[in-house]
């Protein structure tokens, strides 16, 4: 793996980003100012790669079998940290794309989270390959069909609903790209908050218009607060498929890394006040994970911090209502991106409906891959 930067001028850069801006709605190409695109690829072996898919489908696999059994069990239901408020909604189905976050070590890959409820990252994911697979080396191509392969997951619907956190606009971007990607595949889109959704008589709508499918932007542990439980309950029970559906809340907890078994996952530990007392002398062995949080938010690397910092976080943990994790540190390879830099990159890896189909990539300056890590074109290197 290693990083190769763009045979681009200022000019051409400039004028790509802006395009990603507006045709691929990366509204945030800039955070706190620091630019959120790398202006290179991060190029992968053939060899590197196969690991990778084989790595994410197979944990895919096997969230996909926990899923059959988990959301009815409600001491693991208790232990992952899911709302009981969501259990009723864990009756409906419908296909799913996840997103699985991967580190290349010495030793392998090696998984830091499953994404399974609302995998976002699409607005990088689709636009770097569009507009910037033809500056690279030669004979190098981004790996999968991402766009067909989220097309495919609505077959048969006509009007598709999609809800998000209305009130970001980095929620916001994300759906209206992926409307504008099915508005091209011949779908009709409805976009609003999940709690504009009714059901009456047999029928679903959406900010009142009917709806034959839901993709679902909006993430799970937040549908307690929400006004009209009752009738996303009603829904479901009526059949309506939801992309992701619900019970992907389930694998999405941190947690559930403790309860799978692959190779690529690191040893994982639900935090009990005994093993917060053996881990306050174990610092640089662990990092605390909230079993929900996104885009790296409350993950405390034990490494990084003084061993008084570390033992208040690790009490704060113990007095939360909702479950950490433990979860032992693995050391990334970093690659080197120039004028004496490095970064530590993650490849999440795509699958839908249990195949790969693409990637977000991130790379970070920092030990953890956090909201301002740089996003990153994937390509595979020329054979």
């Amino acid at each position: 793996m290693r990083y190769v930067p763009f045979a681009l001028p200022q000019a051409a850069m400039d004028a790509r980003l802006q395009t990603l801006r507006w045709t691929f709605r990366k509204w945030d190409t800039h955070v706190r100012g620091r630019a959120t695109v790398a202006r290179g690829a991060l190029a992968l072996t053939a060899e590197e790669h196969a690991g990778l898919a084989r790595a994410a489908e197979e944990i895919d696999a096997l969230t996909t079998k926990a899923l059959e059994s988990w959301p009815r069990d409600p001491e693991r239901t208790r232990a992952l940290g899911v709302p009981p408020e969501v259990v009723p909604l864990a009756r409906g189905g419908g296909p799913r794309v996840t997103r699985v976050d991967l580190f290349l070590t010495a030793e392998g890959w090696r998984a830091s989270e499953c994404n399974d409820d609302v995998p976002g990252g699409y607005n990088d994911a689709l636009g770097l390959p569009a507009l910037f697979a033809d500056a690279v080396e030669k004979g190098m191509e981004p790996p999968g069909d991402l766009p067909d392969a989220l097309a495919r997951l609505f077959a048969g619907a006509r009007r598709i609903g999609m809800v998000y956190a209305t009130a970001y606009a980095e929620d916001m971007q994300v759906v209206r790209l992926l409307a504008d990607l099915l508005e091209m595949h011949g779908f009709e889109t409805v976009l609003a908050s999940p709690a504009h959704l009714e059901h009456a008589e047999g029928r679903t709508t959406l900010a009142g218009e009917p709806v034959d499918i839901i993709y679902r932007f909006f993430p799970g542990e937040w549908f307690p607060a929400l006004p009209n439980l009752d009738a996303w309950a009603a829904a479901l029970e009526a059949g309506l498929r939801v992309v992701n559906p619900f019970a992907t809340l389930w694998t999405q907890s941190k947690a559930a890394f403790a309860l799978l078994d692959h190779p690529a996952i690191p040893e994982t530990r639900l935090l009990t006040p005994e093993l917060a007392r053996e881990a306050a002398a174990e610092r640089e062995r662990w990092v605390l994970k909230p079993c929900f949080g996104r885009m790296g938010e409350g993950v405390v690397l034990g490494a990084d911090e003084t061993p008084k910092a570390w033992e208040k976080a690790l009490a704060g943990a113990l007095r939360r209502p909702q479950p950490t994790v433990l979860q032992e540190r693995f050391r990334p390879l970093r690659v080197e991106t120039g004028e004496g830099r490095s970064a530590t990159p993650c490849v999440g890896a795509y699958v839908v409906n249990g195949r790969f189909a693409g990637c977000y990539s991130r790379i970070s300056e920092q030990h953890v891959v956090r909201y301002d890590a740089a996003n990153v074109l994937t390509v595979l290197e020329a054979v």
